[in-house]
């Protein structure tokens, strides 16, 4: 009887080698589309890690109260402390950013936030801190008047629409009644005023300026300071802005070199629909402009 050859290899049906090679190619896929995910991921919070760090540093250099805000957080676990900004979703990718050393006699508390809709990085004198809702202001050091002084000032309703339109154009007709001279045809410097319609936030009193003019900061402090007297708001606050980088269609973006947009509150607000400001508001913006004109 003849001997049988041992078996020396083992057969795969095409079936199965087709499967494998699958198997490969779509691990394959995965691996890559989790990279990507990753680099989205950590690009995303990396850039807000940022964006709050580089906020936190130009705010402690500058004079004055001022807050930078943040919205649209939903989805992000932020932690502030003295030495850096760290952005999270409660996974292991984050974005870091290491801050610079805070200038002599500044301090900032740890603060942790989860998934805030809001955050505000706050000024108050040497005082810097985060917050999910902007605290009242005292009233702000403004500095020593600009050399060169105002030849006149302009007061334009900014081109808000609705209910806020109404209220802004009561604050215009007051300023104007009292004072003609705000009617001029051209001026080298222009306040907007306008209001906010936001059923979900507080009543806040803010001026945008240009974020590199002194003499911006030095009208919209005592536009500030006179509406702190007179006006009742949870708030008041100058922001610095860069009009530059506004999208086109934003009342903001028409702050060039100088000027200052004022956002009288937010019509929407409990405090405000329990007592609205309009004569007051405009007996404010008069003294202050009576004050810049001296």
């Amino acid at each position: 009887m003849a001997n049988k050859k041992a078996q020396t290899g083992t057969e795969y049906p095409l079936i199965t080698i087709l499967e494998i090679l699958l198997a490969i190619v779509v691990g394959y896929l995965f691996i890559e589309l989790g990279k990507q995910y990753v680099g989205r991921e950590y690009a995303s919070k990396q850039g807000i890690a940022n964006n709050i760090g580089m906020a936190l540093e130009a705010l402690s250099g500058i004079q004055g109260n001022a807050y930078v805000e943040f919205d649209n957080l939903y989805d992000y676990i932020v932690t502030i402390s003295s030495n850096s900004v760290e952005i999270s979703a409660g996974d292991p990718i984050k974005g870091i950013y290491p801050l610079a050393p805070l200038p002599a006699g500044y301090n900032f508390q740890k603060s942790r936030f989860e998934y805030p809709p809001y955050l505000a990085l706050i000024k108050q004198g040497s005082i810097l801190q985060a917050s999910d809702y902007i605290p009242s202001m005292n009233a702000i050091y403004c500095g020593i008047p600009p050399l060169d002084k105002f030849n006149s000032i302009i007061i334009r309703k900014s081109n808000i629409q609705g209910e806020q339109a109404q209220e802004v154009e009561k604050i215009t007709k007051g300023i104007q009644n009292v004072q003609a001279r705000l009617d001029a045809t051209s001026s080298d410097f222009v306040i907007m005023l306008g209001m906010s319609n936001n059923d979900k936030a507080p009543n806040l009193i803010k001026a945008y300026i240009p974020y590199d003019s002194t003499k911006s900061y030095y009208v919209a402090c005592t536009l500030i300071n006179q509406l702190i007297k007179k006006v009742s708001a949870d708030g008041y606050y100058i922001v610095p802005i860069d009009s530059a980088r506004m999208p086109a269609d934003d009342i903001r973006a028409a702050l060039q070199n100088q000027g200052v947009y004022l956002e009288l509150g937010n019509i929407k607000s409990d405090s405000y629909k329990s007592y609205p400001y309009s004569a007051e508001a405009a007996a404010a913006v008069i003294k202050a402009l009576e004050e810049i004109k001296r």
